[in-house]
């Protein structure tokens, strides 16, 4: 048997995967007020007739209603904001993650390096 990566799950994880990056480059056009290009693409992504039809413009409106609720955001939801803490609030929510994240990259690290 040959060891063909053409099968049909992986198949439709490219495709799952290819869908997720095109809403992401739809949400990137909206953030930078290039909205004909955002809903031109969502419409050829997720078709525009039969049953089909109005999910692109559905899917639009929640990208355009996430923009506007991100640009009136205090802080933003970038990693810099995360890791300095701004805008966590008093549990520090981002730093906290942050913490968890590298102690666990840590500990995996430092478990592999034998002792002298």
């Amino acid at each position: 048997m040959s060891g063909s990566s053409l099968n049909p799950v992986s198949i439709a994880v490219s495709i799952f995967r290819t869908s997720q990056l095109t809403s992401g480059i739809a949400r990137w056009l909206v953030k930078v007020d290039r909205k004909e290009e955002a809903r031109y693409i969502l419409g050829r992504l997720r078709g525009e007739t039969g049953e089909n039809e109005g999910k692109a413009d559905a899917e639009f409106q929640d990208i355009c209603n996430v923009n506007e609720m991100e640009k009136k955001a205090p802080y933003s939801d970038s990693y810099w904001s995360m890791l300095t803490g701004r805008g966590g609030g008093k549990l520090h929510i981002g730093r906290r993650v942050q913490l968890v994240i590298w102690l666990q990259v840590s500990d995996g690290t430092f478990r592999s390096i034998p002792s002298v």
